[in-house]
């Protein structure tokens, strides 16, 4: 049938039009080729698939090495202002000094009068302050490798040169996650912190709906309080009102990075600007904004009928995470599998003994800080510290003919630094 024409249809017609005159899979193609593809299927097959005779000759098929997929990681505050990274190559300890704003005086070379002699040897001593940040961060993991059983895998240095390297990559994968999981920690603790709490004038309380989708005018409150503290920082000759420190200084608006719950600033595109005039005046006034699912601090739990029991992590001997158990429990030393189960000694009620009360999956978490939706900070608000850094050396065993590969990065720190700027953008229900 031929289109004479389309004028008049609609898009779904249009559509079923085109579609009559164009080639598919069951009109174009042959049926031996049809038929064999429906046969081989579409997906990738699993190893007890694998048919391993050829039909002609009956003898085994080879299998030809393609390609390697390895697993990727990423953190989510690299190299976008948030952290700073320092290079501290001996001592235990980090001293940050801050020294104040000195207030103008009453001039003296005033009313000078015969006889009179001004003192310009008066003491007045500089305010200054310091402060220390601790090692908090050591790293270590490590994977073993047979290098004669590696060979039997592959007909290929290639294919074995690959393999061990996303081995290597999936190693430093543990290491990129962990330090952006410390950022959010950190977070955290500058939220919630009892040392250097946040002042009155740091939290923004906006109205907010945590059952619903966020509505025109949600969304404009969120976008007029960021624009608003923004403006107040930047139009003062300074003030001590945006840090936990206390500190009187100013930040300029280049100098800030906002930390923002994920999927708001979608919401703002696609919802507020639609028709808007003046898209300017709906954009966020802060050019690095990082997008987050969480600020750190999260309670796994598990759920018993429609309670949320917390839990808390256990480990094996190598320190690794393997399940978790009640966290109401004092956890005795490391776990050890028994019959396909956890077992960790706990105490609990004043009576210790070994359970197998653990779980290896959580139904979820408790997030402590649910109802932040953004922070605004001053670029280096949470910095790095690097004294050793990320690096890899092997350790082989002549009798096991294995090499362990040992990743380690030892007496580093991630940590807040009070006297930055940090506003904290909070929803409250309406």
């Amino acid at each position: 049938m031929a289109i004479s024409s389309i004028s008049g249809v609609s898009n779904i017609e249009l559509w079923d039009l085109a579609r009559k005159v164009s080639p598919s899979f069951k009109s174009h193609t042959a049926k031996g080729t049809a038929d064999l593809f429906t046969e081989k299927g579409f997906e990738a097959l699993k190893l007890s698939d694998i048919g391993a005779i050829n039909e002609f000759f009956e003898i085994s098929l080879r299998v030809a090495f393609q390609k390697m997929t390895v697993s990727r990681a990423r953190n989510l505050f690299e190299n976008k202002g948030l952290v700073e990274v320092y290079s501290t190559e001996n001592a235990g300890y980090v001293q940050r000094l801050a020294v104040e704003s000195i207030k103008p005086t009453t001039p003296r070379f005033k009313g000078l009068e015969n006889g009179s002699s001004v003192d310009p040897y008066t003491v007045r001593k500089p305010k200054s302050s310091e402060r220390f940040f601790q090692q908090n961060f050591d790293f270590q993991s490590f994977i073993t490798l047979q290098d004669f059983q590696v060979k039997t895998i592959f007909v290929s240095e290639y294919g074995m040169g690959q393999y061990i390297a996303g081995i290597m990559r999936g190693l430093e994968n543990g290491y990129t996650v962990q330090k952006s999981l410390n950022v959010k920690e950190a977070l955290n603790k500058a939220i919630n912190s009892t040392d250097y709490p946040l002042q009155d004038t740091q939290v923004i309380n906006i109205d907010w709906d945590f059952d619903d989708e966020p509505t025109n005018a949600m969304l404009l409150g969120y976008l007029l309080a960021i624009k608003d503290v923004i403006t107040s920082m930047t139009t003062t000759e300074q003030s001590s009102a945006y840090n936990a420190g206390k500190f009187s200084t100013v930040v300029d608006t280049e100098d800030l990075v906002m930390v923002a719950r994920a999927g708001i600033k979608n919401r703002i595109e696609l919802g507020l600007e639609v028709g808007a005039f003046n898209l300017e005046k709906l954009s966020i006034p802060v050019d690095n904004i990082i997008e987050v699912d969480n600020f750190g601090g999260l309670v796994p739990y598990v759920l018993d009928g429609e309670t949320k029991v917390p839990v808390q992590p256990i480990y094996d001997a190598n320190g690794e995470q393997v399940a978790y158990i009640d966290a109401s429990v004092t956890v005795n030393g490391p776990a050890h599998l028994s019959g396909g189960k956890w077992v960790v000694n706990v105490t609990s009620g004043g009576t210790t003994a070994d359970t197998n009360d653990t779980v290896t999956e959580i139904d979820g978490y408790n997030d402590p800080n649910e109802s932040v939706l953004a922070i605004i900070a001053q670029k280096g608000l949470v910095f790095e510290n690097r004294q050793n850094p990320y690096e890899v050396r092997v350790a082989y065993n002549a009798a096991g003919l294995y090499s362990n590969y040992w990743a380690s990065s030892p007496n580093n720190s991630i940590v807040v630094d009070p006297y930055y700027t940090m506003i904290v953008i909070r929803g409250t229900a309406e």
